[in-house]
């Protein structure tokens, strides 16, 4: 049942407890006397010190398994699973096993089982710690659900061997036993279980308890004399906060310790895949956009580095290295013009005798399988790693081309009077057919003393030409025209789409503009953000260095305004975003605006990024965490994407004992790039010709999901399963059914939102006259809103019951989790508006199919088998209809 790895203590595990005993394998060898069952941060830590000192030997804590002996956590998780989930069996024999060396227990996670505590010990006395309920909730926030939301805490959990334990069990009791939204529910569960503790405990065996009380209430109780000395006080907020961040500290010791020589994320069945560790910094998750990181770290090493997409936790979602050979990769990111998604990358140049060796453009779908391949079209080109940019809804796509060219150099006053060149440009390529619908070449337009770039000896070989420009990104905007980057003329150009002239140039020696207090140099990523006729705003990163001069102290990303109407041209920066560690990235980086307005920004150098939240603060910072590890990554992105990999799971099991009675088998199963995946089933048996039973079950964990149990299966396979309880595939390949119905409820996470971004996305559609009269009357409509068609008819805006009530809903959803959706922090008329709503739309057009009431054993009472059928209209035939009919500016 065990979810977690069973990996051993590392022997460089030098700053954590000793113990890693398998409570399995124990049983109980004291009487249990004393259930706290009052919840954490009420003086439980205190009240564990003052009955080990009364002699209840050993008293369990949340410390018992945090710190103490850290593979209890895997029992409790299995206890949790076995309580919430309705998965496996965690009975009188279990809590033997894990509390069989104790007399009492205090604290969460045992606070959750107290119906289950108080019927296996039913001789046991119960005490119920108790607090003032603000002071508590406050307190919890800036403790344990601190931990909780601990992105330091988070990133060791993947590295580290006691985090890897503490840290899933302890999201998985605050997902359970407070349903995932403590921080709006937490007093509500508070309330809940001291009501259902004082009805089921004897007032006789049952004491109200507050820390303050001292010794004299709980010896009473007990039956103890008073001792002799003060009352233990221990584990208030600052401790908490200071032991928590100092063990911290400890373990990131003990990761780089491991990590010496050993960086890479360790994957028992695809030990082919390495993947970096970032050093990850939250400064405020709830102002972090949900979404994936692509990243592409390049370098001539002799391991597969190449295309990642990982996860802010630090959790490996796709790697590309194996499938493409090892080759270095850049600009990997999401084209978002169609749905699915697909992705696009450039393969650098090589000299490994590849058909492709100049590199090429490609394209993938959400399976991760090619689409289209795109070369350059000019026979001495080879594909520039600075640009693969896919416009027009994926028709065409924009490349930087390099030609050298024997060209003359006289303006330089070298000798000789000609030299070899490196003649940038950039090409439009037509997708489908390959044509070049448009080329533009710099040494056509830009003169060469434009450049920066000293020379002292013009380069006599044409395979040492001189790079005098060095564009590094273009763009289009809806008029056809281009912009692009130069980082060696320190220059932005605006370029025709008719004719190929420079419409202005902004920065460097000859710029069109006055720049208004601020400069740039060395810069990237150029692009179109807003255009009209009199302004015009662009996005770049301003590396401000070479590497050998600078022009600021640090890095930054910029916003700038471009007034193009006025005489002369003026340039001012309407926001800026400076690397947060304050020094220089002298080469490559991007800027991406999210659809939230947040940015996140690519420092390039050691993998180093970072986001910032719309009103300027940085919210997340990360780069690789190996100084060892210094490739780059040229760009950096986010997105939201669905992967269904093409690609079948990888599994793999190990058998530990050597006797039928003590035999465990370990499984271990990755789905490269799969992105719905909720957990895993386990099958085996032992005979080629038998049929194969469930073993086990484990929710997906990270890249690789490992599982325990005991037993031995000769031959076995493992099956994805989705979020809704769907069979996805099986890793033998022969099982594909029905991906189900799609997820509207769980966790916040962009999946979910993009869900009901769909459902609700067309709110709004029109009627015809005809329509809105036959609807409406004719004499009604003439009171109503209307717009004209191209076609200078009357179109009557109009929504439906169903998707306004689905809105309503979607903003409860979110009213539920604050901390993720801060923006949904509406009124409290808003609230009662869309609970009326949801009242009225459910009365008026309920479904009044019959559906059956079950018994759930683990829960002890009834519950809705609300999984039945129902009897429903054809929805997405409405959507369909209403999507035709949509009016998209409201």
């Amino acid at each position: 049942m065990n979810f977690l790895r069973p990996r051993s203590k590392p022997v460089t595990d030098i700053f954590t407890s000793d113990t890693s005993i398998d409570r399995r394998k124990c049983q109980r060898v004291v009487p249990m006397k004393v259930l706290v069952l009052g919840v954490g941060r009420t003086g439980t830590a205190s009240l564990r010190a003052a009955l080990k000192r009364l002699g209840y030997s050993d008293t369990y804590h949340m410390m018992s398994a945090s710190v103490e002996n850290p593979p209890d956590c895997a029992m409790w998780y299995d206890a949790l699973t076995a309580k919430y989930d309705g998965k496996g069996e965690f009975g009188k024999k279990e809590w033997d096993q894990l509390l069989g060396h104790c007399q009492a227990v205090c604290d969460w996670p045992a606070v959750a089982f107290g119906r289950e505590l108080i019927s296996a010990y039913p001789d046991a006395k119960v005490i119920l710690t108790n607090r003032d309920i603000d002071k508590w909730h406050a307190s919890t926030m800036k403790t344990v659900y601190w931990r909780v939301t601990d992105s330091e805490l988070c990133y060791l959990s993947y590295v580290d061997w006691a985090s890897g334990l503490y840290y899933p069990m302890l999201r998985k009791f605050f997902d359970t036993f407070f349903e995932g939204t403590f921080p709006t529910t937490g007093k509500d569960v508070y309330r809940r279980h001291y009501a259902d503790i004082r009805s089921l405990v004897p007032p006789e065996n049952l004491l109200e308890y507050q820390i303050q009380d001292g010794w004299g209430p709980l010896c009473s109780f007990l039956g103890h004399a008073v001792p002799d000395e003060d009352f233990p006080q221990s584990n208030d907020v600052t401790a908490f906060v200071q032991r928590s961040r100092r063990r911290n500290r400890r373990q990131m010791m003990n990761v780089a310790l491991r990590f010496a020589f050993n960086w890479e994320i360790d994957l028992k069945q695809r030990p082919e895949i390495k993947s970096p560790i970032f050093n990850v910094t939250v400064h405020d998750p709830s102002s972090v956009t949900p979404g994936y990181w692509f990243v592409a770290p390049y370098a001539s090493l002799g391991f597969g580095n190449r295309v990642k997409r990982l996860d802010y936790c630090q959790e490996l979602i796709w790697s590309g290295a194996c499938e493409f050979e090892n080759r270095n990769v850049f600009d990997f990111k999401v084209l978002d013009y169609n749905d699915p998604s697909r992705l696009s990358f450039i393969f650098g140049s090589t000299s490994q005798g590849h058909l492709d060796a100049k590199g090429k453009g490609v394209i993938m779908d959400n399976s991760y399988t090619i689409q289209d391949e795109i070369l350059a079209k000019r026979w001495s080109s080879s594909f520039n790693m600075h640009e693969f940019n896919v416009i027009e809804g994926g028709k065409s796509a924009l490349l930087i081309t390099n030609v050298p060219q024997l060209h003359d150099i006289s303006a330089l006053n070298l000798q000789p009077q000609s030299g070899w060149v490196s003649n940038n440009g950039f090409q439009e390529i037509d997708i489908a057919t390959g044509k070049v619908n448009f080329e533009w070449n710099t040494l056509d337009h830009v003169p060469i003393t434009e450049s920066t770039v000293a020379v002292r000896q013009m380069p006599g070989e044409y395979s040492m030409s001189w790079d005098y420009i060095h564009l590094n990104s273009v763009d289009k905007n809806s008029d056809g025209d281009y912009l692009i980057s130069a980082r060696y003329t320190n220059t932005i150009y605006k370029v025709s789409g008719r004719d190929g002239s420079i419409i202005w140039r902004l920065g460097g020696v000859n710029s069109s503009f006055v720049l208004d207090g601020f400069n740039f140099s060395s810069q990237h990523d150029a692009r179109f953000r807003e255009e009209n006729s009199t302004t015009t705003v662009i996005s770049f990163l301003n590396n401000a260095s070479d590497g050998d001069n600078s022009t600021s102290s640090y890095s930054s990303g910029l916003l700038v305004a471009l007034q193009t109407s006025t005489t002369p041209m003026t340039a001012h920066v309407i926001k800026r975003w400076d690397r947060p560690d304050r020094q220089l990235s002298p080469l490559r980086g991007n800027v991406q605006i999210l659809p939230n307005d947040n940015v996140f920004i690519g420092w390039s150098v050691q993998g180093y990024l970072s986001e910032f939240s719309s009103d300027g603060r940085c919210v997340l910072e990360a780069k690789f965490s190996s100084i060892k590890f210094i490739p780059s990554t040229y760009r950096a992105y986010k997105y939201n994407f669905t992967g269904i990999p093409s690609e079948l799971p990888v599994s793999k099991a190990f058998v530990y004992g050597t006797t039928a009675d003590t035999v465990t088998s370990v499984f271990y199963v990755s789905w490269n790039g799969a992105t719905e995946v909720a957990h895993w089933n386990f099958y085996g048996n032992n005979t080629s010709s038998s049929e194969f039973s469930l073993v086990g079950t484990a929710k997906k964990s990270g890249f690789e999901t490992s599982h325990m149990v005991s037993g031995f299966s000769q031959f076995i396979y493992a099956e994805a399963v989705g979020f809704t309880g769907n069979v996805q595939i099986r890793d033998d390949g022969t099982t594909y059914l029905d991906p189900g119905e799609i997820q509207y409820v769980g966790k916040p996470s962009p999946k979910i939102d993009e869900n009901w971004k769909h459902l609700i996305d067309h709110r709004y559609f029109y009627l015809t006259e005809a329509e809105a009269a036959e609807t409406w009357g004719k004499e009604s409509i003439e009171q109503l809103y209307y717009r004209l068609s191209p076609d200078n008819e009357r179109r009557y805006v109009a929504g439906l019951d169903v998707l306004h009530t689905l809105h309503c809903l979607n903003m409860l959803r979110m009213k539920l989790d604050l901390d993720y959706y801060p923006a949904a922090a509406i009124g409290s008329l808003h609230n009662y508006h869309c609970i009326d709503q949801i009242r009225q739309y459910l009365m008026c057009t309920g479904d009044l199919t019959p559906i059956p009431v079950r018994w759930h054993e683990a829960l002890g009472r009834p519950y809705v088998d609300s999984d039945k059928p129902h009897t429903c209209r054809n929805f997405s035939a409405l959507q369909s209809w209403v999507m035709n009919r949509d009016e998209a500016e409201f």
